[in-house]
């Protein structure tokens, strides 16, 4: 007899609330094309008293917005040439996919799609379209543009939220107001992004007190290195003399070790134990292929000296608060020589901060020896819950992979509504930009740049089917 899939049952359960509620309201529903639609004037009065309660505030973040999201909308284009290039170059498959709801609990993923679970698709997606759709509403109410409307719809089961300003009325605004309301937008899930990065850090350090490492797994073994010849199997929980708990703790070991030591290795699968003797190899030289966002570094470190190190920096701090940060390793140090090495050859004018870099990293070498090797990919920590805390595993993990999806959904979506497409918020951005240089041929600009910008998404689309 199979198990009840219990996941999936909720999922049902939740469509056919949505039906039936929808059913008993059908008179304050419209279809219009695929969507059900349900305007509703609650909610209109908190938008117009915040966004003219604070005149001065939302202008200052309006014009911030637009300067940001323009940036953004660049970014995203050229995004998507470095995205296809890499593509043709066989550097990888898959680079963009829509995010569907999966009535199952794991996330997977293949060419053109995420399959993301349910629940956290759809609270993501509600909260993207509420506080997107806000922020154009507080924003058309600081311009003085009159909200006709708010409403929530659906396309299936997809929850659909909608601010409806008088559109003829914000196209007779001065440039800057247009493009501060549809700037708001995006602007919003940017900060939400923001937001949220900050709850999981924070989240994260309050319960990683609550597991205790119990070892390390890994995805794969590589073939010719010691632990395939061996056929090794299990969680490694000890080498030699010394426990290994979690990554950091192999880490230590096999740098203590080093390469050519022979050394026992103990793992587990969970109800038999297992020992291996292996020989150490030397730890690999790293690999360095310079990347898309390779280019978008060494270009701003032209125009802003310093800003590597400082984003490295902001990066290490914010690992050190999710108790995620590694110190420099043998491997880590040749990568970040080759990356200096590529920038010299490069970028001429970065010749001397490279050659400086250069000379600090290969002095560190000393006290940071070639690891020993054992040949296991995909590294990941083992854990158990602390006693006393096993009924709260199963929510931790639920808010933490919620978050994560918050992160994900808000700025890929908030990017991608800055491309210069026609209807996108981005296309609307940039046909006030084109009106102004040449407003007899702007809308056939825009219909062009539309049409190009279409075609290299559903190239990088297709690109996976086709190779």
């Amino acid at each position: 007899m199979s198990m009840v899939d219990w996941y999936l049952v909720s999922v049902l359960i939740f469509a056919a609330f949505l039906a039936l509620f929808v059913y008993l309201d059908r008179k304050n529903w419209k279809r219009e094309s695929v969507l059900l639609l349900r305007k509703t004037q609650k909610g209109k009065a908190f938008l117009i008293w915040l966004g003219t309660r604070f005149p001065r505030f939302w202008l200052v973040v309006g014009t911030f917005a637009v300067i940001i999201t323009f940036l953004s909308s660049i970014y995203m284009v050229w995004m998507l040439f470095a995205l296809l290039n890499m593509q043709l170059s066989g550097q990888i498959g898959t680079a963009l996919g829509f995010a569907l709801p999966s009535p199952s609990s794991q996330a997977s993923a293949g060419p053109g799609y995420l399959a993301i679970p349910f629940w956290y698709w759809i609270i993501s997606i509600a909260t993207l379209v509420i506080v997107h759709e806000g922020m154009h509403g507080v924003m058309s109410a600081r311009e003085k543009v009159k909200i006709k409307s708010l409403g929530i719809g659906l396309l299936a089961v997809i929850p659909l939220a909608f601010v409806e300003p008088d559109e003829k009325q914000l196209q007779k605004q001065k440039p800057w107001k247009q493009l501060r309301v549809f700037a708001a937008g995006s602007f919003a899930n940017y900060v939400t992004t923001v937001f949220f990065i900050g709850v999981l850090i924070v989240f994260s350090s309050l319960v990683s007190p609550m597991f205790s490492g119990v070892g390390v797994g890994y995805q794969a073994l590589a073939q010719g290195y010691p632990a395939a010849n061996a056929n090794m199997t299990g969680t490694i929980t000890g080498i030699d003399n010394y426990v290994i708990l979690n990554s950091t703790d192999l880490s230590h070991a096999l740098r203590a070790i080093g390469p050519n030591q022979t050394i026992t290795v103990r793992t587990n699968n969970g109800t038999q134990d297992f020992t291996y003797t292996l020989m150490t190899a030397p730890e690999p030289e790293p690999a360095f292929t310079p990347d898309w966002t390779t280019g978008i570094a060494l270009g701003i470190e032209q125009v802003v000296p310093g800003s590597i190190d400082f984003t490295s920096s902001v990066s290490n701090g914010f690992s050190q608060l999710a108790g995620g940060y590694q110190q420099p390793t043998w491997s880590s140090l040749q990568k970040e020589i080759k990356f200096w090495q590529y920038t010299k050859a490069s970028h001429p004018s970065l010749s001397a901060e490279a050659d400086s870099h250069i000379a600090s990293l290969e002095s560190q070498f000393a006290s940071h020896p070639r690891s020993g090797f054992i040949g296991i990919l995909g590294v990941q920590n083992v854990t158990k819950a602390a006693p006393g805390t096993e009924g709260y595993q199963e929510s931790i993990i639920f808010i933490t992979e919620l978050l994560v999806f918050l992160v994900l959904i808000n700025f890929g979506v908030g990017l991608f509504n800055m491309l210069p497409i026609g209807p996108l918020d981005g296309g609307r951005m940039w046909a006030i930009i084109v009106a102004r240089i040449s407003k007899k041929h702007s809308k056939t600009i825009m219909n062009v740049i539309t049409f190009l910008v279409l075609g290299l998404v559903a190239t990088i689309f297709a690109v996976p089917f086709l190779l």
